[in-house]
């Protein structure tokens, strides 16, 4: 702990600041609201730079350092502010995105990340963060108790005279809750093998991830792997010498980053933005221009060109003097003989926006190429 707000302290990148220098999470922390669910972005690369032996020795033991992790950051957040709340640390930049299906139980609670397609998101609920408990015998309150994963009572009353140690009620109101959502990331059609059907991993997402990306995305997670009892996702489990042949167990992931491909940040250089201008400037030409740059290794086809360049951008939703209204997104279909290109039009799509999914008749259903509201075998809600 002490390290890690060492690190938080006195890293140094970026722009100079008048009141914190270089000192970029001091910057981070001082601005962040002191409130339940604030994120505190920590470039993993940073870690490495400032103490190698710390950024392994995270990397094996994530999910056994993470509490540290934070109340180092409470700390320095006091530091920054005169007071700290809630603060849930993300590591961005975890190198070696793996796919689901090399995700094992031997990396449990190790620092690991994690890619796929978004295919399902739970409603945003409460999780007790730290509990503050009324005792059932002399009325004392006690905590606030941090919760471990799962449902955390006090240990012993406080009151010396009393020594309960199981007769207890949650005070609400003076407890932390933070919202928590569920996530199913399933693997890229790409990466499933012949003849196997795909594989999905439930990922646990927490505070200000929750959200952040939505059915259909291609999405990154950094985190690390638990195992949880078949059935129940929100609970993690703690094995107990004897009782693993009386429960089955499964695997799931518990970000501390969440990153939908496509959203990230990044600036156009001074070429890029030159190009784009003078794109700009083409006038009429400019649409002829665009409808060449489809595709552009098929020759000819440029009916189909324009068809897929319109779908793309999209349109304009009008209403008529009726008031009906007309959507502005179309739909293409693309008929031709074999060997006229189609698929190659379909992947450069789906190559380049990062929702298209590309699919063919032997591996898609109806029903594998349309959304559907069901309802959850496991806590009956409908996603």
């Amino acid at each position: 702990m002490t390290i890690f707000e060492t690190f938080l302290t006195s890293f140094e990148a970026g722009e100079e600041d008048e009141e914190w220098g270089r000192r970029l999470y001091m910057r981070q922390l001082a601005r962040l609201r002191p409130d339940e669910g604030a994120l505190l972005e920590v470039e993993f690369g940073h870690v490495l730079e400032h103490d190698e032996r710390a950024a392994q020795a995270l990397v094996e033991n994530y999910l056994r350092l993470e509490p540290y992790m934070a109340r180092a950051a409470r700390r320095a957040q006091e530091r920054a502010q005169g007071s700290a709340g809630e603060v849930f640390v993300g590591l961005q930049g975890v190198p070696g995105a793996q796919g689901i299906r090399e995700l094992r139980s031997d990396r449990i609670g190790q620092l690991s990340s994690v890619r796929g397609t978004v295919t399902r998101t739970s409603e945003v609920r409460p999780e007790l963060v730290h509990g503050v408990f009324r005792c059932g015998e002399c009325g004392t309150e006690v905590g606030p108790v941090e919760q471990q994963f799962r449902y955390t009572e006090p240990s012993v009353c406080d009151n010396p005279l009393c020594q309960n140690r199981m007769q207890w009620t949650l005070v609400a109101n003076r407890s932390q809750f933070a919202d928590w959502q569920r996530v199913r990331l399933q693997e890229d059609a790409a990466e499933i093998p012949a003849g196997s059907m795909p594989r999905s991993l439930d990922i646990i997402v927490r505070g200000a991830l929750v959200e952040r990306v939505k059915p259909g995305d291609r999405a990154q997670f950094a985190g690390a792997l638990v195992a949880v009892p078949d059935g129940n996702t929100g609970v993690i489990a703690v094995a107990q010498p004897g009782d693993a042949r009386d429960a089955a167990y499964r695997l799931a992931f518990v970000a501390c980053h969440a990153q939908a491909a496509g959203t990230a940040d990044a600036p156009l250089t001074q070429s890029e933005r030159a190009e784009v201008a003078e794109l700009a400037e083409g006038g009429a030409q400019t649409y002829a221009r665009l409808v060449q740059s489809v595709a552009p290794t098929v020759f000819g086809h440029e009916d189909v060109k324009r068809g897929l360049l319109l779908q793309m951008l999209g349109g304009v939703h009008k209403q008529t003097r009726e008031g009906m209204r007309l959507r502005g997104d179309i739909n293409v279909c693309v008929v031709g003989d074999p060997g006229t290109a189609k698929s190659q039009f379909l992947k450069y799509v789906a190559g380049l926006l990062p929702r298209a999914v590309f699919t063919s008749g032997k591996a898609s259903s109806a029903a594998g190429l349309t959304a559907a509201v069901v309802r959850d075998d496991e806590t009956g809600e409908f996603t």
